[in-house]
Protein backbone atom coordinates (compact mmCIF):
# COMPACT_ATOMS: atom_id res chain seq x y z
CA UNK A 1 0.00 0.00 0.00
CA UNK A 2 2.66 2.24 0.53
CA UNK A 3 4.18 1.29 -3.16
CA UNK A 4 1.05 2.59 -4.22
CA UNK A 5 0.74 5.59 -2.07
CA UNK A 6 3.95 7.01 -2.87
CA UNK A 7 4.89 8.77 -6.30
CA UNK A 8 7.09 5.82 -6.64
CA UNK A 9 7.76 2.39 -5.24
CA UNK A 10 9.89 2.57 -2.32
CA UNK A 11 9.89 -0.92 -0.83
CA UNK A 12 10.77 -4.41 -2.50
CA UNK A 13 8.89 -7.41 -0.62
CA UNK A 14 10.54 -11.05 -0.63
CA UNK A 15 8.38 -14.05 0.57
CA UNK A 16 10.56 -16.97 1.95
CA UNK A 17 10.12 -20.25 3.20
CA UNK A 18 12.15 -23.27 4.12
CA UNK A 19 10.64 -24.95 1.22
CA UNK A 20 9.73 -23.97 -2.21
CA UNK A 21 5.88 -25.35 -1.08
CA UNK A 22 3.21 -23.34 -1.18
CA UNK A 23 2.43 -22.29 2.20
CA UNK A 24 -0.76 -22.21 3.83
CA UNK A 25 -1.92 -19.87 7.05
CA UNK A 26 -4.29 -21.48 9.33
CA UNK A 27 -7.32 -19.41 8.07
CA UNK A 28 -6.58 -20.93 5.00
CA UNK A 29 -4.77 -18.21 3.21
CA UNK A 30 -2.01 -18.95 0.82
CA UNK A 31 1.42 -17.82 0.14
CA UNK A 32 3.79 -18.71 -3.09
CA UNK A 33 7.63 -19.28 -1.81
CA UNK A 34 9.28 -17.03 -3.66
CA UNK A 35 12.69 -17.49 -2.53
CA UNK A 36 14.05 -19.72 -0.04
CA UNK A 37 15.69 -19.26 3.53
CA UNK A 38 19.49 -19.10 3.87
CA UNK A 39 20.18 -18.11 0.51
CA UNK A 40 20.89 -14.25 1.30
CA UNK A 41 21.40 -12.41 3.37
CA UNK A 42 21.32 -8.83 2.03
CA UNK A 43 17.82 -8.45 3.04
CA UNK A 44 17.21 -4.95 4.96
CA UNK A 45 14.80 -6.08 7.10
CA UNK A 46 13.34 -9.54 7.75
CA UNK A 47 10.14 -10.54 9.49
CA UNK A 48 10.16 -14.05 10.88
CA UNK A 49 6.08 -14.72 10.76
CA UNK A 50 4.85 -17.81 12.74
CA UNK A 51 1.78 -19.74 13.98
CA UNK A 52 1.78 -21.48 17.28
CA UNK A 53 2.89 -24.73 15.53
CA UNK A 54 6.02 -23.68 15.17
CA UNK A 55 7.23 -23.20 19.07
CA UNK A 56 7.82 -27.09 18.03
CA UNK A 57 10.06 -26.20 15.09
CA UNK A 58 13.49 -27.65 15.05
CA UNK A 59 15.63 -26.50 12.18
CA UNK A 60 19.23 -25.88 13.16
CA UNK A 61 20.17 -24.79 9.57
CA UNK A 62 17.31 -21.78 9.87
CA UNK A 63 18.85 -20.71 13.25
CA UNK A 64 22.15 -20.39 11.95
CA UNK A 65 20.84 -18.42 9.35
CA UNK A 66 19.61 -16.16 11.36
CA UNK A 67 22.41 -15.61 13.32
CA UNK A 68 24.59 -15.10 10.14
CA UNK A 69 22.14 -12.46 9.27
CA UNK A 70 22.34 -10.91 12.17
CA UNK A 71 25.85 -10.97 12.49
CA UNK A 72 25.57 -9.62 8.66
CA UNK A 73 23.78 -6.03 10.03
CA UNK A 74 20.50 -6.58 9.28
CA UNK A 75 17.32 -6.41 11.36
CA UNK A 76 15.39 -8.82 12.78
CA UNK A 77 11.12 -8.73 13.92
CA UNK A 78 9.48 -11.92 15.39
CA UNK A 79 5.59 -11.79 14.74
CA UNK A 80 3.68 -13.96 17.46
CA UNK A 81 5.51 -17.66 17.61
CA UNK A 82 7.99 -16.56 15.39
CA UNK A 83 9.78 -14.66 18.63
CA UNK A 84 10.12 -18.11 19.14
CA UNK A 85 12.76 -18.31 16.46
CA UNK A 86 14.85 -15.88 18.16
CA UNK A 87 14.80 -16.85 21.20
CA UNK A 88 15.81 -20.55 19.90
CA UNK A 89 18.86 -18.60 17.75
CA UNK A 90 19.70 -16.95 21.01
CA UNK A 91 19.49 -13.59 19.51
CA UNK A 92 16.82 -11.94 22.57
CA UNK A 93 19.98 -11.22 24.90
CA UNK A 94 18.49 -9.87 27.99
CA UNK A 95 15.01 -8.23 26.57
CA UNK A 96 12.21 -9.16 27.08
CA UNK A 97 9.63 -10.12 24.19
CA UNK A 98 6.42 -9.66 23.48
CA UNK A 99 4.22 -13.05 22.42
CA UNK A 100 0.41 -13.67 22.66
CA UNK A 101 -0.79 -14.09 26.01
CA UNK A 102 -1.46 -17.79 25.84
CA UNK A 103 2.07 -18.57 25.04
CA UNK A 104 3.35 -16.66 27.67
CA UNK A 105 3.57 -19.34 30.07
CA UNK A 106 5.41 -21.71 27.84
CA UNK A 107 8.08 -19.47 26.78
CA UNK A 108 9.18 -18.29 30.38
CA UNK A 109 9.38 -22.15 30.91
CA UNK A 110 11.31 -22.89 27.58
CA UNK A 111 13.47 -20.13 27.50
CA UNK A 112 13.54 -18.49 30.86
CA UNK A 113 12.69 -15.43 30.22
CA UNK A 114 9.50 -13.64 31.62
CA UNK A 115 8.14 -12.32 28.32
CA UNK A 116 5.48 -9.47 28.11
CA UNK A 117 2.32 -11.65 27.70
CA UNK A 118 0.07 -8.96 25.82
CA UNK A 119 -0.51 -7.71 22.41
CA UNK A 120 2.02 -4.95 21.57
CA UNK A 121 5.50 -4.50 20.24
CA UNK A 122 8.73 -3.23 20.13
CA UNK A 123 11.70 -2.60 17.93
CA UNK A 124 15.14 -1.44 18.29
CA UNK A 125 18.00 -1.51 20.14
CA UNK A 126 17.52 -2.25 24.10
CA UNK A 127 20.75 -0.15 24.89
CA UNK A 128 24.34 -0.65 26.05
CA UNK A 129 26.98 -2.11 24.98
CA UNK A 130 26.18 -5.47 24.39
CA UNK A 131 26.34 -8.21 21.09
CA UNK A 132 22.77 -7.86 21.44
CA UNK A 133 22.40 -4.52 20.62
CA UNK A 134 21.00 -4.64 16.95
CA UNK A 135 17.70 -4.19 15.39
CA UNK A 136 15.52 -6.81 17.09
CA UNK A 137 11.83 -6.55 18.04
CA UNK A 138 8.93 -8.90 18.65
CA UNK A 139 5.43 -8.14 18.16
CA UNK A 140 2.07 -9.82 19.35
CA UNK A 141 -1.19 -9.62 17.39
CA UNK A 142 -2.29 -7.92 14.37
CA UNK A 143 -2.78 -4.33 15.79
CA UNK A 144 0.77 -4.50 16.93
CA UNK A 145 1.94 -6.25 13.59
CA UNK A 146 0.42 -3.38 11.63
CA UNK A 147 1.65 -0.67 13.77
CA UNK A 148 4.97 -1.84 13.40
CA UNK A 149 4.62 -1.80 10.05
CA UNK A 150 3.73 1.25 10.12
CA UNK A 151 6.61 2.48 12.21
CA UNK A 152 9.12 0.70 9.85
CA UNK A 153 7.51 3.25 7.44
CA UNK A 154 7.66 6.25 8.67
CA UNK A 155 11.50 5.46 9.88
CA UNK A 156 12.16 4.40 6.30
CA UNK A 157 10.68 7.16 4.43
CA UNK A 158 8.49 9.50 6.17
CA UNK A 159 5.77 10.04 8.92
CA UNK A 160 3.76 11.59 5.94
CA UNK A 161 3.44 8.48 4.04
CA UNK A 162 2.97 6.16 7.31
CA UNK A 163 -0.09 8.57 8.33
CA UNK A 164 -0.99 8.08 4.39
CA UNK A 165 -1.11 4.38 4.71
CA UNK A 166 -2.55 4.34 7.99
CA UNK A 167 -5.75 6.62 6.92
CA UNK A 168 -6.24 4.41 4.16
CA UNK A 169 -6.34 1.67 6.01
CA UNK A 170 -8.79 3.05 8.62
CA UNK A 171 -5.89 2.59 11.56
CA UNK A 172 -6.78 4.81 14.13
CA UNK A 173 -3.99 5.47 16.77
CA UNK A 174 -3.22 2.85 19.73
CA UNK A 175 -2.71 3.55 23.37
CA UNK A 176 0.92 2.16 24.07
CA UNK A 177 0.76 -1.56 24.91
CA UNK A 178 -0.09 -2.29 28.86
CA UNK A 179 2.92 -4.60 30.69
CA UNK A 180 2.30 -7.72 31.67
CA UNK A 181 -1.06 -8.35 33.24
CA UNK A 182 -1.38 -9.62 36.67
CA UNK A 183 -4.13 -12.32 36.98
CA UNK A 184 -6.43 -10.33 38.95
CA UNK A 185 -6.23 -7.71 36.33
CA UNK A 186 -6.69 -10.64 33.46
CA UNK A 187 -9.69 -11.60 35.14
CA UNK A 188 -11.07 -8.40 36.38
CA UNK A 189 -11.13 -9.19 39.81
CA UNK A 190 -10.43 -5.57 41.91
CA UNK A 191 -11.07 -7.03 45.61
CA UNK A 192 -8.14 -6.36 47.19
CA UNK A 193 -7.44 -9.64 49.39
CA UNK A 194 -8.95 -11.89 46.43
CA UNK A 195 -6.45 -9.56 43.95
CA UNK A 196 -3.59 -10.45 46.46
CA UNK A 197 -4.54 -13.95 46.84
CA UNK A 198 -4.99 -14.42 43.04
CA UNK A 199 -1.81 -12.64 41.85
CA UNK A 200 0.14 -15.12 44.71
CA UNK A 201 -1.39 -18.19 42.76
CA UNK A 202 -0.23 -16.88 39.52
CA UNK A 203 3.86 -16.32 40.90
CA UNK A 204 3.33 -19.76 42.68
CA UNK A 205 2.74 -22.81 40.03
CA UNK A 206 6.09 -24.87 40.47
CA UNK A 207 5.74 -24.44 44.47
CA UNK A 208 1.84 -24.01 44.92
CA UNK A 209 1.05 -22.37 49.12
CA UNK A 210 -0.73 -23.98 51.36
CA UNK A 211 -4.13 -22.76 52.74
CA UNK A 212 -2.06 -21.10 55.12
CA UNK A 213 0.42 -19.29 52.95
CA UNK A 214 -2.37 -17.95 50.47
CA UNK A 215 -4.47 -16.51 53.85
CA UNK A 216 -1.28 -14.92 55.16
CA UNK A 217 -1.35 -13.47 51.53
CA UNK A 218 -4.69 -12.12 51.44
CA UNK A 219 -4.92 -11.11 54.72
CA UNK A 220 -8.29 -12.18 55.83
CA UNK A 221 -9.03 -15.66 57.17
CA UNK A 222 -9.52 -18.88 55.69
CA UNK A 223 -13.49 -18.94 55.77
CA UNK A 224 -13.40 -15.05 54.82
CA UNK A 225 -11.31 -16.32 51.72
CA UNK A 226 -13.14 -18.99 51.08
CA UNK A 227 -16.43 -16.68 51.01
CA UNK A 228 -14.44 -14.49 48.24
CA UNK A 229 -13.77 -17.33 45.72
CA UNK A 230 -17.08 -18.83 45.97
CA UNK A 231 -18.70 -15.14 45.46
CA UNK A 232 -16.60 -13.81 42.79
CA UNK A 233 -15.34 -17.30 40.88
CA UNK A 234 -17.65 -19.82 41.77
CA UNK A 235 -15.08 -22.09 43.41
CA UNK A 236 -13.27 -22.73 46.44
CA UNK A 237 -9.26 -21.59 46.98
CA UNK A 238 -7.86 -25.14 46.20
CA UNK A 239 -9.74 -25.78 43.26
CA UNK A 240 -9.09 -22.49 41.28
CA UNK A 241 -5.73 -23.03 42.26
CA UNK A 242 -5.12 -26.74 40.57
CA UNK A 243 -7.50 -25.71 37.68
CA UNK A 244 -4.95 -22.68 37.59
CA UNK A 245 -2.14 -25.23 37.39
CA UNK A 246 -4.14 -27.56 35.14
CA UNK A 247 -4.47 -24.88 32.40
CA UNK A 248 -0.79 -23.69 32.37
CA UNK A 249 0.22 -27.39 32.49
CA UNK A 250 -2.03 -27.89 29.11
CA UNK A 251 -0.26 -24.89 27.48
CA UNK A 252 3.29 -26.96 28.46
CA UNK A 253 2.24 -29.55 26.57
CA UNK A 254 0.32 -28.20 23.51
CA UNK A 255 2.85 -25.86 23.18
CA UNK A 256 6.50 -27.21 24.22
CA UNK A 257 8.23 -30.68 24.29
CA UNK A 258 9.00 -30.66 27.76
CA UNK A 259 8.52 -34.57 29.05
CA UNK A 260 5.44 -35.10 30.87
CA UNK A 261 7.58 -35.06 34.26
CA UNK A 262 8.97 -31.73 33.93
CA UNK A 263 5.26 -30.57 32.92
CA UNK A 264 3.70 -31.99 36.03
CA UNK A 265 6.88 -30.71 38.14
CA UNK A 266 6.71 -27.30 36.54
CA UNK A 267 2.97 -26.78 37.48
CA UNK A 268 3.51 -28.62 41.31
CA UNK A 269 2.50 -31.94 41.30
CA UNK A 270 4.52 -34.46 43.17
CA UNK A 271 5.06 -37.15 40.83
CA UNK A 272 3.61 -37.92 37.11
CA UNK A 273 1.26 -40.21 38.36
CA UNK A 274 -0.79 -37.65 40.57
CA UNK A 275 -0.19 -35.08 37.80
CA UNK A 276 -2.04 -37.52 35.09
CA UNK A 277 -4.92 -38.41 37.24
CA UNK A 278 -5.60 -34.76 37.90
CA UNK A 279 -5.14 -33.98 34.19
CA UNK A 280 -7.19 -37.09 33.34
CA UNK A 281 -10.31 -35.56 35.31
CA UNK A 282 -10.04 -32.45 34.63
CA UNK A 283 -9.63 -32.59 31.18
CA UNK A 284 -10.68 -35.84 29.52
CA UNK A 285 -7.30 -37.17 28.55
CA UNK A 286 -4.07 -37.72 29.92
CA UNK A 287 -1.53 -35.35 29.28
CA UNK A 288 0.60 -37.89 26.56
CA UNK A 289 -2.57 -38.95 24.56
CA UNK A 290 -3.73 -34.81 24.22
CA UNK A 291 0.03 -33.87 23.17
CA UNK A 292 -0.37 -37.31 20.26
CA UNK A 293 -3.45 -35.65 19.61
CA UNK A 294 -2.37 -32.08 18.97
CA UNK A 295 0.41 -33.48 16.89
CA UNK A 296 -1.62 -34.87 14.79
CA UNK A 297 -3.62 -32.47 13.82
CA UNK A 298 -0.61 -30.23 12.88
CA UNK A 299 0.55 -29.98 8.99
CA UNK A 300 3.84 -31.01 9.51
CA UNK A 301 4.92 -28.98 6.86
CA UNK A 302 7.57 -26.69 8.22
CA UNK A 303 6.78 -23.65 5.57
CA UNK A 304 3.64 -23.15 7.05
CA UNK A 305 5.53 -21.56 10.03
CA UNK A 306 7.63 -19.38 8.73
CA UNK A 307 6.43 -17.91 5.47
Amino acid sequence: MANRIAPQPRFRLHVLGLTARRARARCGAGLVIRELAGERLDYDLLFICAGETATNLESPPLLNWLRRYIRFGGALVGIDAGTWLLARAGLLGDRRPFVPPRLAPAFEETFGIAPIGAFGQEFGPSGGETRNDRRIGTAAGATAALTLALEVIAEAESESLADAVAQDLGHLPTQPAAPDLSLSQRLGVHHPALARCLDAMGHNMEKPLDKRGLTEVAGVSTRHLERLFLSHLGATPGAFYRSLRLARARHLLEHTSLPVAEVAMATGFVSASHFGRAFQAAHGSAPGELRRSRQRRQDPDPVVRIA
